[in-house]
């Protein structure tokens, strides 16, 4: 099953308590009125060459906003459906299946059924205002991508892309923000798969390397507003991650030098109940409700930012690209320049603004006018520096998460174990920190 769904709460309706019968209850002037500005738009998010079916609630309010949804688009019959207001997401997905493939189906209904059937699909939790509608692309049900969201607002000052290049800035920051919660989502149904985790923190970075790049666009405390959840996030799946690299490294040496350790078993035994402990932690519910918040508001930030208005107080978005990627280079080539290759920590520093800057470029390629071959050329700059500097952090993080450990009690062997694990990643760290040195001329 392929489907494209677009959710769409109904707009601004009377008070409940004017009239007494809530089925009832009609929009108001002024609902109706922002829905005649903002439903045309639903053109820009859906495909109108595919057959578009527009089911609603039988409640009055929803059959008043599905008739203007449908005057909008040309005048589709609407067919109302029970099962949307009373919230059967059985049914919902019965009556999906059953529609032609690769139709798009425009369901007009109410809260808190939109946003729970949104979550139970996409994981995400959408704060669904009046008059806001989500689009999510189901391809074998349960399992469905959430493509875009918008409230009424930004939905009524959507524009062509063409006309107004702001939008791609929303684009690729909820773009971002998908795959991001495809990875968390793809993280909840296999924890144990550390691939998961690995691009889960990788997309969450790369969303937090476009919003410090736009950071001079953005008053203080709008970028704060999205920075703090996403740093919060990404927080959250650092220590799994850190288990997931150490783990692999000890099995590592534990194959290269099977004498090394005394009790090699009981220091993978000791890795692993602390991997699973913190998926326990991550994967118990109160974090599920805290992440799905994180996810909810980041994706209300991007559509809520007046993206337009922001790009006009600057030259052009292609020239403000150009620019702020030239900062960028100069900086991590007058850190490279400088660097004191016996600090491990502004060894790491340089490898996560390589890190940074090569997102930089993956993400915002499309925007600027930089010559292909140019811009390639500085993508593998940054690649190459990233990945010669990794082995001398790894090492550390290694040894930093070996110490963790340290702090527990622990039988008089595996004490001795995790110490000579140390000093081995240590020497290792010490002489890759060498050979950085004497090749230092290489890294610019």
């Amino acid at each position: 099953m392929s489907r494209f769904v677009c959710f769409f709460r109904h707009g601004i309706a009377e008070n409940k308590e004017v009239v007494a019968e809530d089925f009832n209850r009609t929009l108001t002037s002024e609902g109706r009125k922002k829905l005649e500005y903002s439903a045309p738009n639903l053109h820009y998010l859906i495909n109108m060459e595919k057959e578009i079916l527009i089911w609603s609630s039988p409640l009055s309010r929803a059959v008043e906003t599905a008739e203007i949804i449908s005057r909008s688009l040309g005048g589709l019959p609407i067919i109302e459906q029970g099962f949307i207001v009373e919230g059967d997401y059985d049914q919902l997905l019965s009556e999906i299946e059953s529609t032609t493939k690769d139709c798009t189906i425009i369901i007009v209904g109410h809260e808190p059924t939109l946003s729970t059937w949104v979550e139970q699909l996409t994981g995400s939790l959408l704060p669904f205002g009046k008059g806001a509608c989500a689009g999510v692309q189901i391809k074998d049900a349960p399992e469905a991508q959430l493509l875009w969201f918008h409230q009424s607002k930004s939905l009524k000052n959507l524009r062509v892309i063409k006309d107004n290049p702001s939008n791609l800035l929303a684009i690729l920051l909820r773009n971002s923000l998908n795959n991001m919660l495809s990875f968390h989502k793809a993280f909840l149904a296999s924890p144990y798969d550390k691939e998961n985790v690995h691009q889960l923190r990788v997309h969450t970075r790369q969303f937090r390397s476009a919003l410090n790049f736009l950071k001079p666009l953005l008053p203080d405390n709008v970028y704060q507003d999205a920075r703090n959840p996403a740093k919060e996030l990404f927080k959250q799946f650092s220590r799994l991650r850190e288990l997931d690299v150490l783990l692999e490294e000890v099995e590592l040496i534990c194959n290269k030098e099977p004498d090394l350790l005394e009790d090699p078993e009981g220091v993978v035994e000791l890795i692993s109940k602390a991997r699973l402990k913190e998926q326990r932690r991550l994967i118990h519910s109160s974090n599920q409700k805290k992440m799905r918040l994180v996810f909810a508001h980041l994706y209300q930030w991007v559509e809520s930012v007046e993206w337009a208005s922001l790009i006009l107080g600057t030259e052009d978005l292609s020239s403000f690209v150009k620019k702020r990627s030239k900062k960028e280079h100069k900086k991590v080539a007058e850190k490279i320049n400088q660097l004191d290759y016996t600090d491990i920590e502004a060894v790491h520093h340089v490898r996560l603004k390589a890190k940074h800057y090569r997102y930089v470029l993956k993400n915002f390629a499309s925007l600027s006018e930089q010559n292909k071959k140019a811009l390639k050329k500085k993508q593998k700059f940054a690649k190459i520096l990233q990945k010669k500097l990794s082995p001398a952090t790894d090492f550390h993080e290694n040894i930093l998460a070996l110490h963790s450990f340290m702090h527990q009690e622990l039988p008089e062997w595996l004490e001795k174990d995790l110490l000579t694990l140390i000093d081995y990643e240590t020497k290792q760290l010490d002489s890759e920190l060498m050979h950085l040195q004497e090749n230092s001329t290489d890294l610019i």
